[in-house]
């Protein structure tokens, strides 16, 4: 299992669900970050979605992005939960990833555009700008209040 964390994500190297769910389990977070890859590349079938969901709280953020790239495109009531808690994610890496994860849902682009001009008209930031973390730039205040009439 160890070594699945350096070979490629080629979905035809023999390794099955059984494995990829054990390796998710794995110590190293390197192993865990590959299983993640390898899941997605045999296409989430159910039992390894759901492991792959249950890797969100991953205690590393290399894996807990690799679950939100994963996720990606995923319009499953459980797998659009998981990229919705990484969104608040502390790793701006992870919430970025979140973030592009659900903008490429076409059912959501509207409602999520709708939420984030709510946001900023109340004086908030989106995910407190985690793209401008992500690239080490400062993020706007979230505590500021709108100014009246403006």
């Amino acid at each position: 299992m160890r070594a699945m964390a350096t070979e490629d994500n080629s979905p035809t190297d023999g390794r099955g669900p059984d494995e990829i769910s054990a390796a998710l389990n794995d110590g190293d977070p390197s192993v865990r970050e590959a299983a993640v890859r390898r899941a997605a590349a045999l296409g989430l079938p159910d039992p390894l979605l759901e492991a792959v969901i249950a890797t969100a709280g991953d205690p590393d953020p290399r894996v807990r992005r690799a679950v939100a790239e994963a996720l990606t495109g995923r319009t499953d009531p459980e797998a659009l939960r998981a990229l919705t808690s990484l969104l608040d994610d502390q790793a701006a890496q992870v919430t970025w990833v979140a973030e592009e994860a659900m903008w490429v849902l076409p059912e959501l682009k509207e409602r999520l555009a709708r939420a984030i001009s709510k946001m900023l008209e109340e004086g908030r930031a989106p995910s407190a700008g985690g793209y401008r973390r992500f690239r080490g730039e400062e993020a706007p205040s979230t505590d500021a209040s709108p100014e009246p009439g403006g």
